[in-house]
């Protein structure tokens, strides 16, 4: 490791590739949160009600939960350019159908498209980050990845409030497809790709299931607003959980799942996960909710509710920065006490607003809210990853930000409804003293989260934590496989080449893997050993790396490997497998390593492959029980 490397810093290219990336994701930051000033005109000039133009903003966040488990697929099938001009491509689409729609449905499709965009890349901006930066400045590049995109609402809003109230919401869509074209021309010459794209396959009936359960669940909780708790209604949220849940089931059986179910195997994570969903779902609602008060019921323009957001956005966007630098410094603990007490205080404040109050209350109440949560948020969430080991921070990633994306849908659409229906049973005498209290009632609700994070807090994020990888100090002898196996491992599909094989043991660096079929069932083992006997005859070669070129250096070796280079890998690898469960103990893993004379093995568990185990897995499992007993 070079100097540069241990002190933090990036190369050129890497810098040019992460700004071009922060870049894409200002943008489409500026693009979701520039709709909130709008909304009301655009009720007005559409004719819909608020639950229905609720969509528009709960909609995109829940595009953006169902594309972000797809974009960890993408950012491993394709190159960082390919998931990058995609990506745009699907943004300026979405910006000409946004300016041109006649109708409700027509806008809400160029939203859905300019969402997609933002579900690629913003986990593709974050996990680049995440990979590049050594884990002692994580802190600090997650804190300038939350500052840029916490900038952004102050922008947004602003200018959006402005254009509506002077030319309309539409020529909003014309500067997004402005910045969109300027950005996809400097990023021609500029992005480079990171990493090596690899085949692998995508669960279809995973995307479709959480596409049908998400929605169904979002449009259930968003029709009581308009039609009350019916059979209707009700059923359609009980078969939106059920098909989640037959969707999180399916995650655990698969050998590539959508979202990879083993990081909720670190408890550490899950706390810190659950705890910054609660959060989304607190901070999400008043990008809806705030600004049908402040037009609805004060009777203030677009233009006002707009720059109401700049002094949230600003302080919002400071607090990211620093939280993410005292992180490095103190853990999560302390950063999220004290944000914790700040949101209760924002939320606390906002159900107590009178109409002679104004706009500067409620714009007081967001600084709080911004504070609170990126004091609770950026702390907590590099926390969580970090007790991940590091080949599966991709995927606690993909997990967080697809569930923060899932609350931040459900808490526009929830608390848009509460807001509804209190409006609707107030006995206010003016609509606007009705929307007032509506409004106030749904801050109460949230208020009342805000202690439920603060206990959730106080309870389970010890003093002294800091982000690392959760050890348990046990005994070898005591020891199971599931605790020092290879969990993220390369294998081969039984429908896989030996072209594919060869490539993807040059590409991780191994010599044999195992092979599964579509059940996740190991079905056999093929090594390098298993190729080099079919190019041999009456000759023995070491099933090293370093034979692969004097293969090819021998004319009827190279005859005989183009034969079979094509050929399906189950012709030649090894069908009796010899495997350990992940209950074995640490003597029965040595054992078979040790009698077989095998240098790795699989591992399975519940008649699925779960990982790997080689003799160094030993070892350092050995070395880190030793030191973790000070023997």
């Amino acid at each position: 490791m070079t100097t540069t490397e241990r002190k933090g810093f990036l190369e050129k290219g890497q810098l040019i590739m992460i700004v071009v990336l922060l870049a894409g994701a200002a943008l489409t930051v500026i693009n979701q949160t520039s709709i909130s000033p709008m909304l009301p005109v655009i009720m007005d000039e559409l004719a819909i009600s608020s639950p229905t133009a609720q969509w528009l903003v709960s909609g995109f966040a829940l595009v953006m939960a169902l594309v972000i488990p797809v974009t960890a697929y993408l950012m491993k099938r394709f190159t960082t350019r390919a998931v990058f001009f995609a990506s745009i491509g699907l943004f300026i689409l979405g910006c000409v159908l946004c300016f041109i729609a006649p109708n409700f449905p027509v806008l809400m499709i160029g939203r859905v498209c300019q969402a997609a965009c933002a579900g690629m890349l913003m986990p593709l901006a974050t996990n680049i980050m995440l990979l590049v930066f050594p884990p002692e400045r994580r802190g600090f590049a997650m804190g300038i990845y939350s500052l840029i995109t916490s900038l952004m609402p102050a922008l947004g809003p602003s200018v959006a409030g402005g254009l509506a109230d002077t030319v309309g919401w539409r020529p909003v869509y014309v500067i997004m497809l402005a910045l969109a074209a300027a950005l996809t021309i400097f990023a021609a010459f500029a992005l480079k790709n990171y990493g090596e794209s690899e085949r692998i396959s995508l669960d279809v009936p995973s995307v479709i299931l959480s596409a049908l359960g998400l929605v169904a669940l979002l449009y259930g909780i968003s029709s009581i607003g308009d039609e009350g708790l019916t059979p209707f209604t009700g059923g359609l949220i009980a078969v939106g959980v059920a098909i989640i849940a037959l969707f999180t089931f399916r995650q655990t059986r698969l050998s590539e799942p959508m979202l990879n179910m083993v990081v909720f195997r670190y408890r550490r994570f899950v706390i810190g996960l659950v705890i910054v969903m609660i959060v989304m779902l607190v901070c999400m609602a008043p990008s809806v909710t705030v600004p049908l008060v402040i037009q609805q019921g004060l009777g203030e323009s677009a233009t006002v509710t707009g720059l109401m957001n700049i002094p949230a956005a600003v302080f919002g966007a400071i607090t990211a920065l620093t939280a993410g630098r005292l992180f490095d410094r103190m853990g999560g603990r302390p950063l999220a006490i004290v944000g914790s007490i700040i949101l209760l205080v924002a939320y606390a404040g906002c159900s107590v607003m009178m109409p002679e109050y104004g706009v500067v209350w409620l714009a007081v109440c967001m600084v709080f809210s911004n504070v609170g949560m990126m004091f609770v948020n950026t702390p907590l969430n590099t926390w969580a990853l970090g007790f991940l080991p590091d080949e599966l921070i991709p995927h606690g990633n993909a997990m967080s930000n697809t569930l923060r994306q899932v609350c931040m849908s459900i808490s526009t659409t929830l608390f848009v409804t509460v807001m509804a229906v209190a409006t609707t049973a107030s006995g206010a005498a003016t609509p606007q003293a009705a929307v007032i209290d509506g409004a106030r009632f749904s801050f109460i609700c949230e208020a009342v989260l805000c202690v439920v994070v603060m206990i959730l807090i106080l309870t389970f994020v010890k003093p002294g934590e800091k982000a690392e990888i959760e050890t348990k100090s046990v005994d070898p002898v005591n020891s199971k496989a599931s605790d020092f196996m290879r969990i993220q491992v390369p294998f081969l599909t039984e429908n896989s080449s030996i072209r594919e094989a060869m490539t993807l043991f040059n590409n991780e660096g191994v010599t044999d893997m195992p092979v599964i079929d579509e059940k996740g069932h190991v079905i056999a083992f093929l090594s390098s050993s298993d190729i080099m006997k079919q190019l041999v005859e009456r000759q023995i070669m070491a099933p090293d790396l370093n034979g692969w070129a004097a293969v090819v250096e021998n004319e009827t070796m190279h005859g005989r490997l183009a034969e079979i280079i094509d050929r399906n890998v189950m012709g030649i690898a090894t069908k009796n497998v010899v495997t350990v469960d992940a209950d074995d103990s640490f003597q029965d893993v040595c054992a078979i390593l040790a009698q077989k004379r095998f240098k790795k093995v699989p591992v399975i568990q519940d008649g699925k492959l779960a990982g790997t185990i080689n003799r160094d897995d030993v070892v350092h499992h050995i070395m880190k029980v030793l030191a973790d007993t000070g023997m």
